[in-house]
């Protein structure tokens, strides 16, 4: 992918969920092309409401309650098997 001149970010607007991308950058001038960056590897999360950081808050909370549900049940079990 080529950008203009002075242009100093990109925003890839091609991603699709669940895919890993691999970006590298070389800059060109009239002098010729620089050597390539260092990679920079990027899993792609969906964005289930527009925002990443409401997405992740989203699985982060949905994590806790399913732990705290395992957890109860384990207790629930065990003090069942003392009776």
């Amino acid at each position: 992918m080529r950008v203009g001149k002075d242009v100093c970010k990109y925003v890839d607007f091609e991603v699709q969920p669940f895919k890993v991308y691999v970006y590298i950058i070389i800059s060109e001038n009239e002098l010729g092309s620089s050597k390539p960056s260092n990679e920079v590897i990027v899993f792609s999360w969906p964005s289930l409401f527009g925002d990443i950081r409401i997405s992740m808050a989203l699985i982060i909370l949905v994590s806790i309650i399913v732990a705290a549900i395992i957890l109860l049940l384990k207790i629930k079990n065990k003090n069942v098997r003392k009776q």
